[in-house]
């Protein structure tokens, strides 16, 4: 047993400091690991304004509705060790906590044939972001909701425009979702090329969640305006863009720098309203810096006429766009989906993963809570699928009493979590969601939101609150809707 081992195991060590983590509230004690090669964010002392009983009340109503459908809830305290290496076979899990030793793990299996609908939606309105509870306040019968995919917050644009020329600066009001989308409505598609080319959840015109792996942006056509322009696959992130007439450069490029001697039309993806929209930020002539949080489209200077440069596409800052697509995954899928979101991570299942797409600086710039160090212990969720079921689940940090998890933790934990639940399943994806303060669980019934996981605290959501900081948001319903 692991919980044998600990005795000889070397733990971290703990100094312990002050740090105001919300502006308006006063200092508390925490903990931050010495070591800075593991160490994450602060782990804050237990709290009288968070509630664990109610989280307890809440799993368990969560329980008695999964049970009838044959679903499952887990919610146990994982025992970890100094090395961040677990077995998954011999894992040790608590009833109850153990200060600076444990974390909270909480989260659902749900048969996929069993889900009665499923929503993706909630996104930032007139640059103000909606709790949680004002979003589902009218939403009927029993729903579990997870926290979905990264936003651009206004700290970051700060963060962002501070390495760009005033001219390339976007606007703290943009709220852009950090990844590519597509929704399908009766007047139309509304959508977004991926950020980054990784992977994403979508719904099926059933209302079925679906994860998907292997997302690739190919050909398609912008149009602005009244004019419409193609490009191919081939003029995707090109190492060279001599003799293309349109060339689209996305985070995942590598150069810090494109578009020399171009035009560049600079698109982000706007959170407002139910759904982003695609709008352009600002038309840069001649060199910039790729931006973390936009898609360029890019033009030969040769389009150029007399007077201003920009007089052949009728475009300004605010002017929205549409967008025609290859499909970016299998044909058959992507004809099969009511909408799909990309931007999230994929874990491999032995452990060895490939954090490739999010070490290059665009990508790194985009995200506040650190992603590529697979030992630093963070609040996390994910979403997982096996032969019959969908699933996610949360692993709580910021607390003494519960430290979040590495990367390289995560696997063997599902995989024994699954053993106990579904012992004839295997794991057949894993992504990971949003982490940090962002790492929600939630059970909605008629509208009133109950957390599932400890909330981590953050600079825009308070300890223990699942309604701050959900920017984006996976529904699930599992009855009397």
């Amino acid at each position: 047993m692991i919980a044998g081992k600990m005795e000889t195991t070397r733990r971290p060590s703990w100094r312990q400091t002050e740090k105001q983590y919300f502006l308006e509230d006063p200092s508390k004690l925490c903990f931050i690991e010495e070591n800075p090669d593991i160490s994450g964010s602060p782990l804050w002392p237990s709290d009288s304004s968070f509630d664990a009983e109610r989280i307890t009340t809440n799993l368990n109503a969560a329980q008695e509705t999964l049970k009838k459908i044959g679903g499952f809830v887990f919610a146990r305290h994982l025992v970890l060790n100094g090395e961040r290496e677990l077995d998954s076979e011999n894992l040790c899990w608590q009833e109850n906590p153990s200060k600076l030793s444990t974390t909270f793990v909480s989260g659902f299996l749900l048969p996929r044939s069993r889900i009665s609908a499923s929503r993706i939606g909630f996104y930032p309105k007139e640059g103000e972001i909606p709790s949680l509870k004002e979003s589902v306040k009218n939403l009927k019968g029993t729903w579990l909701a997870s926290n979905l995919g990264y936003f651009i917050t206004s700290k970051l644009i700060r963060q962002l425009n501070s390495r760009h020329p005033k001219e390339e600066h976007l606007q703290e009001s943009d709220n852009s979702y950090l990844g590519g989308y597509f929704v399908r409505q009766k007047d139309g598609m509304i959508a977004y090329p991926p950020h980054f080319g990784t992977c994403g959840v979508g719904i099926t015109k059933n209302g079925e969640p679906v994860l998907v792996n292997d997302v690739r942006l190919g050909g398609g056509t912008i149009e602005i305006g009244d004019q419409k322009f193609k490009w191919s696959e081939v003029d995707v992130n090109p190492k060279s863009a001599d003799g293309k007439q349109l060339v689209v450069y996305t985070p995942s490029h590598n150069l810090e720098t494109i578009g020399k001697n171009r035009i560049n039309v600079v698109v982000v993806n706007e959170g407002q309203g139910t759904y982003p929209a695609p709008k352009i930020a600002y038309i840069k002539d001649g060199e910039l810096r790729q931006p973390a949080g936009a898609v360029v489209f890019s033009f030969p200077s040769s389009r150029r006429k007399s007077g201003s440069s920009r007089d052949w596409i009728p475009a300004s800052a605010g002017m929205t766009v549409k967008f025609e697509f290859e499909p970016w995954f299998d044909e058959k899928l992507w004809n099969s989906l009511d909408c799909f979101y990309e931007g999230l991570m994929e874990l491999s299942l032995d452990g060895h993963h490939n954090f490739k797409d999010w070490l290059h600086p665009n990508a790194v710039l985009t995200q506040e809570t650190f992603i590529p160090n697979p030992l630093r212990r963070e609040p996390r969720n994910i979403l997982i699928e096996t032969e019959k079921y969908f699933g996610s689940f949360a692993f709580s940090g910021r607390y003494e009493h519960s430290l979040g998890i590495s990367f390289d933790e995560i696997i063997p934990a599902l995989k024994n979590i699954l053993n106990q639940l579904a012992p004839k399943q295997n794991l057949k994806k894993v992504f990971s969601l949003d982490g940090g303060s962002g790492a929600k669980l939630c059970l909605v019934k008629n509208g009133e939101v109950g957390a599932l996981n400890w909330v981590a605290p953050g600079m825009r959501n308070r300890l223990g609150d699942p309604n701050g900081n959900t920017y984006s948001c996976l529904l699930l319903n599992i009855g009397d809707q």
